[in-house]
């Protein structure tokens, strides 16, 4: 097992005052047993790859231990990096004891009656993921000391894994994704250490989770035999939301409106993905796929200590089906594109607002409203004009009957320009 460093105790004077009472008038002495606590960070149920120390590293280790639903003893282990742990306790023969550990807190634990552990709770300090560990407990109650040297904790994880996978083998030839960024939605900011976890409401998550960054998602982008890609391992805290509100029959019904409070409390994953294809392409922003979490299509549970293996695949273009599970407003045509909308000609009558914009790709490309043209129109009295917050629009605002102009134009590697001409009426 490994090593203890910088280990303090606090022995409180309560300790079975009836019981020793009742031994002292009998004239006997409970007998003093040193037990071995073994706390191990074991495997998820149905674990089926290799273990790695990240994942079950114990950091920071708390063990309590009860008796009669008191605080007997607390060990606290500070700056460990080990798997396991071998703790020393002083206990009673003939008493009965009850164990509570906690791993990868980050903090001292204090409990003073084995009740007190139905309120404790975990908390992110931020977004940003379990750098300190991933917190684990575990538990053994009522527990009679008759004469063994050793007891065993086996620590259970607060956090379910999230393994994700990347099939390209359906897509269209010529089509290219790379995943550029993963993150988690609704990543919740605590979790109970007993029960059932499960957000309340927007401000108990993260709204923007853990994420990670395109080198971390380099094994997503490994083309593997028929297209399947290496997987990626993310660790979310339970949040057991339940089942889907209605019945579902496709996974793209597994959505929720905009204002549905459950699209604010249920976990999802959110992929980035640099797109190519023949007639389309990443810009300024990425293709996107979101999906919700759950251990099937109408099941929205996160539960602690399971996996959840997840292959993404699409097929085609890729580009099927719109709004929040596949945002596509980040791409756009693969060859430069440039048009002014409405259009080049547009009348209007004195009295009315007349809104020009600019669509063009690449996004990146400099970008030009005529201003001459705008000021030398409003000298007139033609019109006068507000331009967009985006800088890619204007709007006219016609005053007196004439004729004026607007000009547009996008620079490398668009290289085109537009004019419209404005004819005012009465």
């Amino acid at each position: 097992m490994g090593r203890k460093r910088r280990v303090f105790r606090i022995l409180l004077t309560f300790i079975g005052l009836n019981a020793c009472a009742t031994q002292e008038e009998e004239g006997k002495s409970a007998e003093d047993i040193v037990c071995t606590i073994n706390i191990t960070s074991g495997c998820t149920y149905g674990c089926s790859k290799a273990e790695t120390s990240e994942e079950y590293s114990i950091r920071d280790l708390n063990l309590l231990v009860f008796e009669n639903g008191f605080l007997y003893e607390n060990i606290r282990v500070q700056e460990a990096d080990a798997p396991g742990y071998s703790l020393s306790v002083s206990l009673l023969k003939g008493h009965v004891y009850s164990f509570f550990a906690t791993a990868n807190f980050g903090e001292d634990i204090y409990l003073n009656r084995w009740e007190d552990i139905q309120d404790l709770y975990y908390e992110m300090k931020d977004n940003s993921g379990f750098s300190g560990g991933i917190p684990m407990t575990a538990s053994a109650e009522d527990l009679m000391i008759d004469g063994q040297k050793e007891i065993g904790l086996e620590l259970i994880r607060m956090a379910a894994e999230i393994n994700i996978s990347l099939n390209r083998g359906m897509l269209s030839k010529g089509v290219e994704m790379e995943v550029r960024k993963i993150r988690i939605g609704n990543f919740p900011k605590y979790c109970s250490v007993t029960g059932k976890n499960k957000v309340a409401n927007s401000y108990d998550c993260f709204r923007k989770g853990f994420e990670m960054d395109e080198q971390k998602c380099i094994p997503l982008n490994i083309k593997g035999k028929g297209g399947l890609s290496d997987e990626v391992s993310m660790y979310l805290l339970e949040n057991m939301q339940g089942n889907f509100p209605y019945d579902i029959g496709e996974d793209e019904e597994k959505v929720f409106d905009h204002d549905d409070p459950m699209a604010d409390r249920c976990s999802y994953v959110e992929l980035e993905i640099f797109y190519r294809s023949d007639d389309m392409i990443s810009y300024d922003s990425n293709l996107i796929y979101r999906f919700y979490l759950g251990g099937g299509l109408g099941d929205l549970d996160v539960q602690r200590n399971c996996r959840y293996s997840i292959t993404v695949t699409p097929e085609d273009d890729g580009l099927s089906g719109n709004g929040w599970r596949v945002d596509k407003s980040g791409i756009g045509p693969s060859v430069p594109y440039f048009e002014i909308l409405p259009g080049d000609y547009i009348e209007g009558c004195v009295g009315d607002e007349i809104h020009i914009s600019c669509v063009f790709y690449p996004r990146s490309a400099a970008f030009e409203i005529g201003y001459d043209e705008l000021n030398y129109d409003k000298s007139k009295g033609l019109y006068d004009y507000a331009v967009d917050g985006d800088g890619y629009g204007v709007t006219l605002f016609l005053k007196n009957t004439g004729t004026g102009l607007v000009r547009m134009s996008a620079g490398d590697p668009v290289n085109m320009s537009g004019t419209v001409i404005i004819k005012v009426d009465p």
